[in-house]
């Protein structure tokens, strides 16, 4: 968060619970911030309640963003105030009304939940692109980033008398603007667009806690989010390098990294080292001692093992698991799913029926078998009352299948990808009544690694599209490290880390 230092940053709805929250996390970042919200006195009374320091870099203004003349004179002001430039946007002010759509005499609310949490956004980003446009031309770096819900990736099934209304409406419609706007943004190299989707999180939004009379049909939920959780996830977004657009808990742990001996497995291996991790390699190919002692220190050296396992190969595998078991006290906690192989050739080809094969088995049938084989493990782990985790490394293949592209097919890959996820899906609902273990999928763009040769495209690559700058390794090694460094109420189900130059 070091180049954030002195940069101007609008937080809606920072009145209270998340916004307030990510308020706070900017400002020990040394931030300046505006936060804008209808309840101007009560922004007055918490900054009065702030470190000196902090009480200088904080300005609230009074605003309704259902009203775009509110929501421009706000913009006007901070226009005048700071030099015509800001660098920082977090979209977060929302609103839940809980009736249903076809209720009676709701239309004035059923308009309010569009124009707060889909319009209120849309117009914010229009006033803040016009100013962040002045700080670019200046070199400096620039941030959009928009609080959505989980709601805006799934809707809840129905609950007797109580409707979410236009709720998850507005935050599919956020989802879908994003999207438009990183297209129209694609040529502004120093602006990027992010995403943050939290689930339950208590707030006074909704009135998630305590509960009205209203909601009493929800369900429970064991344990919710924090607004301090979602604003450390909005700080890790912030603090990324500009080509990325998304440890000491973690010590003495023990993690299966697949693939470790080059590209994303060994930054992941890497990044778990550097936090006192003992981290096991399992790869057809093992780094060298060589290799070793030139690029680990010698206490990362002692606790980084390898063994040699063809994870297309079930006994193989196996093998690989009985010999962790004897070494490690029958004890696992973390696995990384990350081998993975890609040949490049159409399914309808002659002749590759191994090929094919091996595209399932490797992608696929070896995450499947190695989550079986660890589950055993980190079930002793787990008496212990010990937390575990499992992380498959998908792809933006497993989201998206990529256009037609002349001579140069990508087999199952895709196909794998695809199923990668939906396995997760149906892992975390096996694993449900597990309350020490979290499974997350991490979903890379085009990544600089020899998988898939895109840094030097061989001859039948020609007709893929070249990328300014790529995803480096370390980029999606530090995606894991915060991924497990949550806290343990807190899963990233689900992350999607691109080049900022990246169209999909």
């Amino acid at each position: 968060m070091e180049r954030w230092r002195g940069k101007v940053a609008v937080v809606t709805g920072a009145s209270s619970g998340i916004g307030w929250a990510i308020t706070q996390h900017l400002l020990k970042a040394d931030m300046v911030v505006i936060g804008l919200a209808r309840k101007l006195k009560h922004m007055e009374d918490l900054k009065s309640q702030l470190p000196p320091g902090q009480q200088e870099r904080f300005f609230p203004r009074e605003c309704d963003l259902t009203s775009l003349p509110s929501l421009r004179t706000a913009f006007h002001w901070l226009e005048q105030r700071f030099a015509q430039r800001m660098h920082v946007l977090i979209n977060n002010a929302g609103m839940c009304e809980f009736s249903r759509l076809l209720d009676a005499g709701n239309d004035e609310a059923l308009k309010r939940m569009i124009d707060v949490n889909l319009m209120g956004s849309i117009y914010c980003t229009k006033e803040a692109y016009r100013l962040m446009k002045k700080a670019m031309a200046f070199g400096e770096e620039c941030h959009v980033i928009n609080v959505n819900s989980l709601l805006g990736h799934m809707v809840p099934e129905h609950i007797p008398q109580c409707g979410f209304n236009l709720y998850p409406v507005a935050k599919h419609a956020l989802r879908a603007t994003n999207e438009v706007l990183r297209r129209e943004m694609f040529e502004d190299k120093l602006l990027r667009l992010s995403t943050i989707s939290p689930g339950l999180t208590e707030t006074n939004f909704g009135a998630n806690s305590p509960r009205p009379e209203h909601l009493s049909n929800m369900p429970e939920c064991a344990e919710i989010l924090k607004p301090d959780d979602v604003a450390r996830g909005v700080t890790f977004i912030l603090g990324s390098p500009l080509h990325v657009t998304i440890a000491e808990l973690l010590m003495h742990k023990i993690a299966v990294v697949t693939g470790a001996s080059s590209g994303i497995g060994w930054a992941i291996a890497q990044e778990l080292l550097n936090c006192k991790v003992k981290v096991i390699n399992l790869s057809l190919t093992l780094k060298s001692e060589e290799e070793l002692k030139r690029e680990l220190s010698p206490f990362e050296e002692s606790i980084f093992f390898q063994k040699q396992c063809d994870l297309s190969q079930l006994e193989s595998l196996k093998s690989a698991f009985s010999w962790i078991a004897n070494k490690f006290d029958n004890k696992l906690h973390i696995l990384i799913n990350n081998a993975g192989m890609c040949e490049f050739s159409r399914i309808l080809d002659e002749g590759n029926e191994e090929s094919l094969k091996r595209m399932i088995d490797t992608n696929l049938m070896a995450a499947v078998f190695c989550s079986k084989e660890s589950y055993k493990l980190m079930k002793t782990a787990m008496n212990r009352k010990e937390e575990c985790h499992i992380i498959n490394i998908c792809s933006l293949l497993g989201h998206h299948i990529m256009p037609h592209i002349p001579d140069c097919g990508f087999n199952l890959y895709p196909v794998a990808k695809h199923a990668l996820r939906a396995t997760n899906e149906v892992l975390r609902r096996e694993l449900a009544g597990d309350k020490l273990i979290r499974l997350s999928s991490l979903s890379p763009g085009i990544t600089a690694t020899k998988f898939g040769s895109y840094s030097k495209k061989p001859s039948h690559l020609q007709n893929l599209p070249d990328f300014p700058q790529l995803l480096q390794p370390q980029d999606i090694a530090r995606a894991v490290k915060f991924i497990l460094e949550s806290p343990l109420h807190v899963t990233i189900a689900e992350m999607l880390v691109v080049p900022t130059s990246e169209k999909y």
